[in-house]
């Protein structure tokens, strides 16, 4: 026990066979340990995840992206990110009411959970701006499934609570490389001049670095 106290592992469990109150005092402090487990995965969920989505946040996001970009550099491999802006969400959120706009984030990020690959990420950046890193993927995997995420929600119609309907569509901006002196950073900023050129294009479409 008091191992434990110092080290702070709780994945650690006293066996015992003792049928007496050594017994019941192990027992009773493994119980304590598995609320302490159950209490850390939770906080541990929620400083990385979006609470409104359930995608991870801006600040995992931004960490993963340096870790995978230091490996893709260290292995000389590819990565794709990808921006997706929402088209003209602030007119969702003035016609329908902010609980619609929610309704509709959430809609889309169960559109990103759909379509990434399991070792894929997918965030809410900010606002109505979502960020995907794509491991290992160059420009073509990366642009291909971007449009398979811009054309799911171009075809998604929302049922709101009043029975209204509602279709709403994404810009997307995609980088893929990994240079051997390029920033987390940099990628983003490259991938957000695509997501510019993209609502500068007409939205709704997919536009690379």
């Amino acid at each position: 026990m008091r191992r434990i106290g110092l080290s702070k592992d709780y994945t650690t469990v006293l066996a015992t066979h003792h049928q007496d109150e050594f017994g019941e005092l192990y027992r009773g402090f493994n119980a304590m340990l598995q609320e302490i487990r159950v209490r850390d995965e939770k906080l541990s969920q929620l400083a990385t995840t979006d609470t409104l989505t359930g995608l991870a946040n801006r600040g995992h996001a931004l960490e993963s992206l340096q870790t995978m970009l230091t490996r893709a550099q260290r292995l000389g491999g590819a990565m794709g990110v990808m921006l997706l802006d929402v088209d003209h969400f602030k007119q969702v959120n003035d016609t329908y009411g902010h609980p619609a706009g929610d309704q509709v984030l959430r809609d889309i990020a169960h559109i990103l959970q759909a379509n990434v690959r399991a070792y894929d990420l997918a965030a809410r950046f900010g606002g109505e701006e979502f960020l995907v890193l794509c491991e290992g993927a160059d420009l073509s995997a990366t642009v291909d499934m971007a449009e398979r995420i811009r054309a799911a929600v171009a075809s998604r119609v929302y049922r709101l609570a009043g029975g209204q309907t509602l279709r709403t569509t994404v810009s997307v901006g995609v980088y893929a490389g990994a240079g051997s002196h390029a920033t987390a950073m940099q990628l983003i900023e490259l991938a957000d001049q695509a997501l510019y050129r993209a609502k500068q294009a007409g939205r709704n479409r997919v536009v690379h670095a």
